[in-house]
Parts: C-alpha cells; structure tokens; sequence
C-alpha cells in the first residue's frame, strides 16, 4: 500500500497515526504539556551536565537529580477525563505503562540493595591531618554490607545518588514521550548542544588555555569542560553517533530533498565537528573503538541504502556526503601533523603506550584479588577507593609513581569495579538490565533502522570502552547512555508500528 502524504509533503508518522504499545495512551493529536515538559526537563539536563564538569562536583549531581525527578513526576501526572465522547482517557495508563517496564523495578531493585549497604557498614573512615583509615565497626555479616564514609569523597549514597539520577531519566522518557517526533526533538538539541560544546573546546584549545573557563585549573590533557581525556571522548563518541544517525536520517527523504539539503549540511557540520572534537582529546583507544564499531554500522547502513527502493537518485545527498567526509580527512591529516599529537606519537613510540597498559593490567589482577575476597555482596557501591589500599601495596608500581604516592579512584575497567562494590548480587541487577536492553534491540532488530544504527554502535563502543577505563563514572556519560537506550526502543517500537499497519 502508498504511504499516506500530507499537503507538505511530508509522508504521514505512524506516530501521528497509530497508537502507542498497549498500556499507553493514544498518540492522536499533537503532544500535551506534560511530554513537552519532560523533554524539557530531560533535555535540559542532559545538556547542563557536560557543560558542568561533566556532573562531578555535588552541586551539578544534587541539580541533575532534581531535573530527573521533575520529569519522572511530570510523566506519571495523571490524564484527565473529558466529558466527549470518544476523548475520555485513562488516568492511570502512564503507571501501568511504568510498571510494565522492567528496568523500572531492575532499578529500584538496585537502589534498595544499595540503600542497605549503606545502613549495614562493616567498616568506618577515619582521618587526621596527616592520615586516614579505615575502623571495624558492628555490622549484620550475613547482610550486604559497605564503608561509612563522607559523602563529600564518595560513598553509597552518592553512587545512589548519581545511579538514581540516570534511572529516574531513563524511566520518565520511557513513559513521558510517545511520539516520534519528540523523540528527534531530543535528539536534535543534544545534537546542537554537543556542536556548541566541542566548538567551545577547539576555541579553547587553539588559545592554549590551562583552566576551564579561566577558573579551575586542570591537568594539561582536559578538554572543553570535562577533566579527564578519556571522559570527554567517551561524551564526544556517543553525541557523535546520535549526530551521525541524525544525518544519516536526512538522506532519508526523497520527496523533500531540496527542501532538506541544508538540513543535511548543518547535521553534516555537527557530526564533523563533533568528530574532530573527539579527534584532539587524543583518546586514542576511544577513536579506534569509535571508528571499528561506528564506521562498521554506517556500512551496514550503506549496504542497506543501495538496495533501498527509495533511495533517491539525486546527487545532491551524495556530493554533500563526499564534501563532509574531503573535510573530514583533511581536518583529521591537520591534527595529526600538529606538534601535540606529534609529541603524543612520539610518548607512545617511547613506551609510555605500554606503562599504561602494564599499570592497568596490574591494577585490574588486584581488583579482581580484591573482588575475589567478598564475591557475593561486594564491598559496598561507591567504596573501592576505599578498599583497593590494602591490595595496590602488593605492588610498589601501584602505591608510588616518581616518587608520589598512589590513591587508585577507580580500576580502569567499569565492569570490574562494578563486582568489586556490589559483589554478584548487585551486579545481576545490572546485567538483567543488559540483558532486557538486547532483548529489545534483537525483537525490534534496530539495527534495520538506518538512523538508530549507528547510536546503537556508539552504546556498543561505550561498552567496550568500560572494559578497559571508567567511561561510565561521568554523570555526563551515564546519564545520555542511561537515556538514549529507552529512547531508541521506543523509537523501533514506533517504526514498527507504521511498517505493520502500513
């Protein structure tokens, strides 16, 4: 059957058109103030958090914590009823659409064990002027147990506290957006907001700045307004795929291909610069990862176009793409041949390449010593910093560099970190959690979407990427993955709909 066209042109959504999956309300009409007001919200913290040192002082977590749960609030508001026939809704669909999601109660599942971690410490921190430690104190040994320690360093309660943060998120864009087109909406501003961002951090680095906004002093390798390298190119290779699937989802409209050029140029622009952002971080390892997992969706993708019957025969589109990728290599060939990454390359010729991965190496074998000595329940969320002292003094590489002493935060590998603190127990919930999201990509085979592709290739690096740093200890990351995955089901979910009906 032909697809429905409105007098613009523009072909019919079967979110304008179809009901939402059961347990939701109609998609009928244009959306309410209440899915215009979660966007906001979540949108609005989603773009405040790299912006704020990527989310890693209290006052940006206490912030991004009131935002989520304004817009978890605002997505549960009941409808109300209307005296017209046929109008009447169903005041409690949105909480029966809440409870039928399984990462609702995986989450809350996990924020209780962690909440009694907190309330059963094992052990207590202590400190003076010179020193800290930790005391023994009574606990319940057959309960799940952690460290009392001050909020203001890390412990449980800030974990939950940022973890909380991104469910409440991921669960109000779940049941507060219902339409497509608010979907893309979202997207789009992330799209901008990362262009603005990486455009702020290339001004920053051509003028040779030393602090972020000229106040807080960093080290030399900080980019934009995230410290760490390694955290600003996870950010920048995520915010680079969404862009990357938003161009590609303009080349999918033959009937307005004129009308849509210039649309496909500025995403082009964000993507490229987005990219390039992510190219001066100089993460090597991120680029890599984002170039093999990337770059293989978008030939999946490309395979698909060819075969399309509706691809279009304009050049247009293509002399556009041969244009974005020409500057794209050229920009590239430039940082390359600049004195930074020349002296970068020069760094890992002399060895500094396999320092790195001989320090992680280490450190991932006693944290998996560390791991191995309360496997159930774990050490507490938040407390391996705590923990790890005792076993980094089995290697004096670990405790003392150049003559400092070492206080190892994190592991340099999510996924293990993640044991150590939560044991198995906790680490369950999680992997339920990866497991309902495969589920749902291979039921609603995302992958044959060519806009959701390659985000579903920027989740994919991300995860690799936990295995071998801390990517998913920014606020900023966790939160745009903890987003992005129910966004993306629940945009299949709407394609779905049209491809069956239709």
């Amino acid at each position: 059957m032909t697809e429905p066209v409105r007098i613009d042109g523009e072909s019919m959504s079967g979110v304008d058109r179809f009901p939402a999956t059961k347990g939701c309300e109609p998609t009928n009409g244009s959306p309410d103030y209440r899915e215009w007001l979660v966007c906001a919200l979540v949108t609005a913290n989603l773009c405040l958090l790299p912006w704020a040192y990527g989310g890693v002082d209290v006052w940006s977590q206490v912030t991004s914590a009131m935002l989520a749960a304004c817009a978890f609030g605002v997505a549960l508001l009941p409808e109300r009823h209307s005296a017209g026939a046929g109008n009447s809704t169903d005041r409690f669909a949105r909480w029966r659409r809440l409870r039928r999601f399984p990462l609702f109660w995986i989450g809350l599942a996990l924020l209780a064990y962690i909440g009694l971690q907190g309330l059963n410490p094992r052990l207590e921190y202590q400190e003076n002027r010179v020193a800290w430690w930790l005391d023994p104190i009574a606990h319940w040994g057959w309960l799940p147990s952690g460290i009392d320690a001050p909020f203001s360093k890390q412990n449980g309660l800030r974990f939950a506290l940022v973890w909380g943060t991104c469910w409440m998120a991921g669960c109000a864009v779940w049941v507060g957006m219902r339409r497509r087109s608010m979907i893309l909406g979202l997207l789009t501003v992330l799209c901008v907001n990362g262009f603005l961002f990486a455009a702020f951090g290339l001004l920053q680095r051509a003028s040779g700045a030393r602090e972020i906004y000229g106040v807080r002093p960093a080290f030399e390798y900080f980019f934009a307004a995230i410290i760490y390298k390694n955290h600003a190119a996870a950010f920048f290779s995520l915010v680079g795929a969404v862009a990357l699937g938003l161009t590609v989802r303009t080349f999918q409209r033959p009937r307005l291909r004129v009308a849509r050029s210039g649309v496909t140029i500025l995403f082009s622009l964000f993507t490229v610069t987005i990219v390039l952002a992510l190219v001066l971080s100089f993460s090597l390892s991120v680029l890599l990862l984002f170039g093999l997992v990337v770059g293989s969706a978008m030939i999946g993708v490309l395979r698909r176009s060819k075969n399309a019957a509706t691809v279009t025969s304009a050049k247009g589109p293509v002399l556009v793409g041969l244009a974005v990728l020409i500057g794209f290599t050229i920009a590239l060939g430039g940082t390359l041949a600049s004195a930074e990454m020349q002296t970068r390359i020069q760094r890992l010729a002399a060895g500094e390449a396999g320092h790195s991965l001989r320090f992680r190496f280490l450190a991932a074998q006693r944290g998996w010593e560390m791991f191995m000595d309360r496997p159930f329940f774990g050490w507490g969320a938040g407390c391996f910093r705590y923990g790890f002292t005792k076993y980094q003094r089995q290697e004096p590489d670990l405790a003392r560099w150049q003559g400092f002493e070492l206080q190892w935060e994190h592991v340099h590998n999510d996924w293990l970190e993640l044991l150590i603190e939560v044991g198995c127990v906790g680490t369950l919930f999680v992997g339920l959690a990866l497991a309902y999201g495969m589920r749902e990509v291979v039921r609603l085979r995302l992958w044959r979407t060519p806009a959701i592709c390659p985000m579903l290739g920027g989740l994919l690096a991300l995860g690799i990427q936990a295995l071998m740093d801390f990517p998913l200890q920014l606020p900023a990351v966790a939160m745009l993955a903890s987003v992005l995955l129910p966004l993306l089901i629940r945009w299949g979910e709407l394609e779905n709909q049209k491809s069956l009906v239709l």
